[in-house]
């Protein structure tokens, strides 16, 4: 195989209110980037112009920022459907007379000043001619963005830069292997477009070297997968034998090496199918040992199931017993999630639930009319479901672990108490830290929510501070002994989700805030100030854009860098600091056997997670008996 290094341009900017510690990467993927990186040095005046130039991080609601943009999203079709429900359903509510035709020619700078002359059944009018003619073509224009340009396998590799080990990838649709899933059923078969089986079986955690080699691959569910000491695997175990899951994944489990089961956890207290087990874990989990799921220094996730930190969802105990109805939360019933520790016997003994702390979230009123009224499906986050809401949709749950914030002397440091835990919700645009012990003044108790960033974001007074996070995935502390620890580090996916009002003064919705890249962030907890940021929100000459509406992650690796999945598109690369890519892998084709994408909604190449694991994880001896 080739050795390439990365050619990526870089534009450095800072804020007026300088602080050296951060710094804001921009990528650029060239189609010759496989040259060595070159780094442009700006003069003040460059910046300053530049800064005028560069969209601005924090995202756009529908209607903030450059409105007049909004052509790149949406056709003309559908912006001209909207003035005509303007003309016809809106502007005959104004409460004084206006210029008709000034208003149309300038639509999306009148927006703000109209709202405030409307009547409120102007309002309503207004909120549905939004919803239906402008809403919903922007929702389907940022489902995703081809990023691979053809490529496949690894196309970027600088040995002097990159940390040496191996990646698993937790594969949504897998690779059809010859293992036996652990239920003793198939999990996902695999299909071609015909619908011929390929395999009745579907590997999900794959084990790749760093030239892109399978070296292992485990029959798990791998939503995601994390690697163990000694090539043990934690994933979960699922069958359609008997339909399909409801609310997660059956099993949670754990492999050796040679896919051999050494523990399962299949149930909670809430089983659909009692036979099968229903554990409805779902998007993450947490071994004792280690808080974030990834190597850090001293802190070993342990070999035996101690203790086990599980993502869940309640479901309705035998249905159709009582669904979960909260009125004052929500006119549907909620899909709601659920934090567990299990010991080592799989008895829960924490449990956890958002709709009783949903006081504690910070919803304005606006969003609070938008939870009550809109029901979120659950994949991709679509509004208008007449079924249960999936009013969170957390997707990621770990302890804060050993941090520089925390000294068991000083009670208000207690916020960052290495046992409390942090998760962020996809649905409702926000990161937050219950406490797993009690304020030792009192000041919270267990389960309380005791921080939290979101789901609003302030604009005024905001400069180098956390921005508009848009569905995030993967919000976590990073770990004592690595560069970076006690910052937060997650992958604000963009995209669209949150609650909220499309204008100040309308009606509450779902989704309220829009933008058309990802980013991968890290701030200080304490102060909320951005470190450090990795971005590229322009399409260039390849159609290459850094952006995965759905799923992804950021791990920071022990040499500084930050290994970041790029979900949707298969895409796994490790930058340095300074916005170099040192290694990218994009998954093959022949990896996903020809499956089909997960309902349409993802491409059958989509990694949910990947991980980089030490070589001293993986056996020497890799031998496995018949």
């Amino acid at each position: 195989m080739r050795i390439y290094t990365a050619r990526h341009y870089c534009t450095f900017y800072i804020s007026l209110s300088v602080r050296t510690e951060s710094t804001s990467v921009s990528e650029n993927h060239s189609r010759k980037r496989r040259q060595s990186m070159r780094i442009k040095s700006l003069s003040l005046f460059a910046i300053l112009a530049a800064a005028i130039l560069l969209p601005a991080s924090a995202a756009q609601s529908f209607w903030y920022g450059d409105r007049e943009n909004l052509d790149t999203f949406l056709g003309e079709d559908s912006i001209a459907s909207f003035i005509e429900c303007l003309d016809a359903e809106v502007l005959p509510n104004m409460e004084q007379d206006i210029d008709r035709s000034e208003v149309l020619a300038d639509w999306y700078r009148s927006l703000d000043l109209i709202v405030e002359e409307l009547s409120s059944d102007g309002k309503e009018a207004l909120a549905q001619c939004l919803t239906t003619h402008i809403l919903s073509e922007l929702d389907a224009n940022l489902e995703f963005n081809d990023n691979r340009d053809g490529d496949e396998g690894v196309t970027v590799h600088d040995p002097e830069k990159a940390l040496s080990g191996y990646t698993l990838l937790s594969s949504i649709m897998g690779h059809g292997c010859d293992e036996v899933s652990p239920l003793g059923a198939p999990t996902f078969p695999v299909i071609d477009e015909e619908g011929n089986l390929i395999s009745a079986n579907t590997c999900g955690a794959i084990l790749i070297d760093m030239d892109g080699n399978i070296v292992k691959e485990w029959p798990l569910v791998a939503v995601p997968a994390k690697m163990l000491p000694d090539g043990n695997v934690l994933g979960m175990a699922m069958t359609f034998a008997n339909g399909p899951p409801i609310g997660g994944i059956q099993s949670m489990m754990q492999m050796d090496w040679c896919g051999e089961e050494t523990w399962r956890w299949p149930q909670n207290p809430y089983p659909v199918f009692p036979v099968l087990g229903g554990a409805r874990v779902h998007h993450d989990f947490q071994r004792e040992g280690n808080p974030v799921g990834y190597v850090s220094p001293g802190q070993e996730p342990s070999l035996s199931p101690t203790k086990n930190l599980i993502l869940s969802n309640i479901v309705s105990p035998n249905p159709p017993s009582p669904p979960l109805l909260i009125p004052e939360i929500s006119n549907f019933e909620l899909l709601d999630d659920a934090l567990y520790e299990i010991d080592t016997n799989g008895a829960i003994i924490w449990e956890w639930y958002p709709y009783q702390h949903f006081e504690q979230m910070g919803f304005k009123d606006a969003a609070r009319d938008a939870i009550k009224n809109v029901s979120v499906a659950g994949i991709g986050g679509i509004p208008g479901s007449d079924g249960p809401t999936d009013w969170q949709h957390i997707n990621s749950a770990s302890y804060l672990g050993p941090n520089k914030w925390y000294d068991e002397q000083k009670a208000n440091t207690w916020i960052f108490h290495p046992d409390n835990i942090i998760y962020d919700s996809r649905t409702a645009n926000y990161l937050a830290i219950i406490a797993r012990v009690n304020h030792p003044n009192g000041k919270w108790k267990i389960g309380d929510i005791v921080w939290r960033v979101g789901p609003f974001y302030p604009t005024d007074d905001n400069e180098g501070k956390v921005d508009q996070i848009i569905g995030p995935h993967l919000a976590h502390m990073i770990p004592q002994g690595l560069p970076g620890e006690g910052n937060i580090l997650l992958f604000d996916n963009g995209g669209i989700a949150g609650y909220g009002s499309l204008l100040a003064g309308l009606p509450g919705t779902y989704p309220a805030t829009f933008r058309d890249y990802s980013r991968v962030i890290e701030f200080n907890p304490k102060t909320q100030e951005m470190v450090w940021e990795y971005k590229y929100p322009e399409t260039d000459e390849s159609g290459r854009r850094f952006y995965s509406r759905l799923i992804s992650g950021a791990q920071r690796l022990v040499n500084g860098n930050t290994l970041i999945t790029e979900g949707v598109n298969g895409r796994i690369f490790e930058v340095n600091n300074q916005g170099e890519i040192v290694w990218e892998y994009i998954h093959k084709e022949e990896y996903a056997n020809g499956a089909l994408g997960l309902l349409g909604f993802l491409p059958p190449t989509a990694i949910y997670r990947a991980y980089r694991a030490p070589a001293e994880w993986v056996p020497i001896d890799r031998t496995c008996s018949e």
